[in-house]
């Protein structure tokens, strides 16, 4: 537990905002709305009574090792739906950022190297400054869509490697 000064001049660890903020000494986990902190920072709102909202920074990192060495994760009554982690890339220290969401896999939807390239829907952008891959390869699947206000497309360019980028009247070759 923490302590927290009252209105007077006593230190006191049984006032409401003693349970805002505890501290774990033994797996060294710091809770902000919580008693249980699951990762080493864990913030948790509870203003409501049906669900629990939480946001959490869990540093990973195992000496040496490549892979994720921390994550800022969102979740809702515990389960997670989206985290940013930070991942060491090779032996030199390059590390690059991971966005990753729910659906129906857990997975990297876009991801920037440590060259500075992005990649949406791979992660790996290659030497691309901006590499964005479709979810399928025929014409049901716009990579890049121009749109106006009300949603009507003006212009896309399509997933099904014909060159051509689509007007909302034509198309044009590339």
């Amino acid at each position: 537990r923490v302590a927290f000064w009252d209105t007077t001049t006593s230190i006191t660890s049984t006032s409401a905002s003693a349970s805002d903020l505890f501290w774990d000494n033994i797996n060294t986990r710091l809770g902000i709305g919580t008693a249980t902190p699951s990762f080493q920072l864990s913030i948790e709102n509870h203003a409501t009574t049906t669900s629990t909202a939480t946001l959490e920074i869990d540093g990973k990192r195992i000496n040496g090792t490549d892979g994720p060495v921390g994550e800022l994760i969102f979740s809702n009554n515990g389960d997670t739906f989206a985290t940013v982690a930070g991942v060491r890339d090779s032996a030199n220290n390059k590390g690059s950022l991971h966005f990753q969401t729910q659906d129906s896999t857990f997975a990297s939807r876009m991801v920037v190297s440590s060259e500075g390239n992005v990649g949406i829907g791979t992660v790996n952008p290659e030497t691309s400054r901006l590499n964005v891959r479709g979810s399928t390869n025929d014409n049901t699947s716009q990579i890049l869509q121009c749109a106006n206000l009300g949603g009507a497309t003006k212009y896309a360019i399509r997933a099904d490697g014909d060159n051509k980028w689509y007007g909302s009247t034509n198309s044009q070759t590339m």
